[in-house]
């Protein structure tokens, strides 16, 4: 869906309210997925559109700016961006160029929305230990309950260590374990998960975390990633 909104952008505009109309349609449908508390792939995928546009905007200003002033076009960075290599007439440069300002104004708008969901989930999850941590291990164990689909589920996590310009960080990775309805559960869900880990899990005294939640928001789509955030956070704390 984001490239599509990108293709706009690449080509003269043919008739520019229609090229903003579809351009909200389509930014409509992320607020319809934040609407119903679905945030991932598609609050990346806005932050990579909106990326996009400040880089257009950028490289392209000057070459609107030398136009606006009869000049000759400009050569940014050695060559010229790809947008305008397929643009020659000036009022395409200008049509375009003020259809990115217009359009980074709108993403910007329908960011602000999956942001503002984002941390209403994020300031209702508290990840925690289940067990006290004797060592610090790159895998463990990590308990989850979906109340969206009633079940609890277990995590199997390895947290590898990896260098970005010479600052050393972790990243994550998880793997389901066993999940069980929790229906099945009793009253304390670190006890359950507990019980699962020790019957299904391979590994041994390693770290087990749980998440705190008591949201009944969709799993895949939001619980589950901005969980798994808040918990590298607390691994590359360590």
């Amino acid at each position: 869906m984001y490239k599509s909104i990108l293709n706009f952008f690449q080509s003269p505009v043919e008739d520019n309210e229609l090229t903003q109309y579809k351009i909200l349609a389509k930014l409509n449908e992320y607020n319809e997925k934040f609407r119903k508390y679905k945030l991932f792939p598609e609050l990346l995928q806005l932050y990579h559109i909106d990326n996009m546009l400040r880089s257009l905007y950028v490289k392209y200003q000057p070459y609107n700016e030398s136009l606006s002033k009869g000049m000759k076009t400009p050569v940014i960075d050695g060559q010229k961006a790809d947008v305008v290599n397929r643009v020659t007439d000036s009022s395409d440069v200008k049509e375009i160029f003020e259809l990115i300002s217009w359009a980074m104004l709108h993403v910007q708008t329908t960011m602000e929305e999956g942001i503002a969901v984002y941390e209403f989930v994020h300031d209702n999850i508290k990840i925690e230990p289940a067990l006290p941590i004797r060592s610090k291990k790159n895998e463990g164990y990590f308990i989850i309950p979906d109340y969206h689909n009633n079940l609890l589920r277990i995590f199997e996590y390895s947290s590898p260590r990896y260098s970005l310009k010479k600052k050393s960080s972790k990243s994550l990775k998880t793997k389901l374990l066993i999940q069980i309805s929790l229906s099945e559960v009793g009253s304390s869900v670190v006890s359950a998960g507990i019980k699962l880990i020790e019957r299904y899990g391979q590994m041994k005294d390693v770290p087990v975390y749980v998440c705190e939640t008591i949201l009944d928001l969709p799993f895949k789509e939001t619980v589950l990633p901005i969980a798994k955030s808040i918990l590298l956070g607390k691994l590359n704390e360590r």
